[in-house]
């Protein structure tokens, strides 16, 4: 077995691991909100006013997709910096266009540096854009449910 198919056996594992991970988190995210909802009923509270009141909150979603985009970035960019370190990357790869720009400037190893750091500000972005819509989020008000 050659480097790279144990990178390609190292890779498709990491994404089994994550499929189940996600699978794991929904599950567990249903019964969380069936539990929640049934308190809400509970205390009174109609359980899709809440809803709407959590609906008009400010989302997550600009901050994970920064993250999922720049891990992917990262992800790419650690690849073809590995493949070329270990002479796995053929003489021509190809890339998108506006990726190509670090590339043929920069050569492999300084294009892959710098896509890296862009990959990495992008992802402390997205984290700061959660961490800020969570406070925003933990902030408002909720209606106090019984003990």
């Amino acid at each position: 077995m050659d480097d790279t198919d144990l990178i390609i056996v190292v890779v498709v594992g990491a994404l089994i691991v994550f499929a189940i991970f996600a699978g794991v988190m929904a599950v567990l995210g249903a019964r969380k909100t069936k539990r929640k909802n049934a308190a809400l009923a509970a205390a009174g509270v109609d359980p899709e006013a809440e809803a709407e009141r959590i609906k008009n909150l400010p989302r997550y979603a600009p901050g994970i997709w920064q993250i999922f985009i720049g891990t992917l970035w990262l992800a790419s960019s650690a690849l073809i910096f590995a493949l070329f370190q270990t002479d796995g990357l053929s003489d021509s790869f190809s890339v998108p266009r506006f990726v190509a720009v670090f590339y043929d400037s920069l050569g492999v190893v300084g294009g892959s540096i710098v896509q890296a750091i862009i990959a990495a500000l992008l992802l402390g972005n997205g984290i700061r854009v959660c961490i800020k819509v969570r406070g925003v989020r933990k902030l408002s008000p909720v209606p106090v449910l019984p003990a």
